[in-house]
């Protein structure tokens, strides 16, 4: 990496530093955005010794490899873009302990494993989009549930299976206080045989 402060790089955003007792004042670096710009190869490991990030977004690379479970040190991290890339494996048990989190948008990747209970973790999350992967398992419904201000689920496309019935009998009540609550609802609920039962969806394939 270069030597260059990675506050002066293409694509980087740092807030000032305010803490009299630092000799850095060009600040610390909080956002990344180098969505579509043929980025190739892994996400760098230097990215996940940043505790200061808040934001990464790198949709639309040509990125490969996995999340490494050092996501768990980005404790600030509040939006995760990576859509539209390479990335296979399983999303880290680390990556369900951010609980910053409000916007996850990893789908048109390889990923695989199943959406585990963990998912509850996340209760500040608005935006999830999982869709077009090859995620399977059956729906943690129960853990669902404990995402209260999610305006967006995204999971079709994928090898899911399950009922979200459980979510379906609260739909309404919820929206009562949070009028937008799952207005954007996809799963593989579409079909004679859905694999996944969701008669709340907004959208089903």
């Amino acid at each position: 990496l270069s030597e260059e402060h990675e506050c002066r790089w293409f694509g980087m955003y740092c807030e000032s530093n305010t803490h009299p007792d630092s000799a850095d004042e060009r600040g610390m670096l909080t956002d990344i955005d180098l969505d579509d710009n043929n980025l190739v190869g892994h996400l760098p490991i230097e990215l996940f010794g940043t505790s200061s990030l808040q934001t990464i977004i790198m949709d639309g690379n040509n990125l490969k490899g996995s999340i490494p479970t050092d996501i768990a040190q980005l404790e600030n991290l509040k939006t995760i873009d990576l859509d539209d890339n390479d990335l296979t494996g399983t999303l880290p048990e680390e990556f369900f302990s951010l609980t910053s989190l409000e916007i996850v948008d990893l789908n048109s990747n390889q990923f695989t494993g199943t959406l585990p209970s963990q998912i509850r973790n996340l209760v500040n999350i608005r935006f999830l989009q999982l869709d077009y992967n090859y995620m399977s398992g059956d729906l943690p419904a129960q853990d669902i549930l404990e995402l209260e201000n999610i305006f967006a689920l995204t999971l079709e496309n994928n090898e899911f299976t399950g009922s979200l019935e459980d979510v379906c009998e609260v739909i309404n009540e919820r929206r009562e206080n949070y009028e937008i609550y799952l207005q954007y609802f996809q799963t593989d609920c579409g079909g004679n045989s859905p694999d996944v039962e969701c008669s709340c969806c907004s959208k089903c394939f």
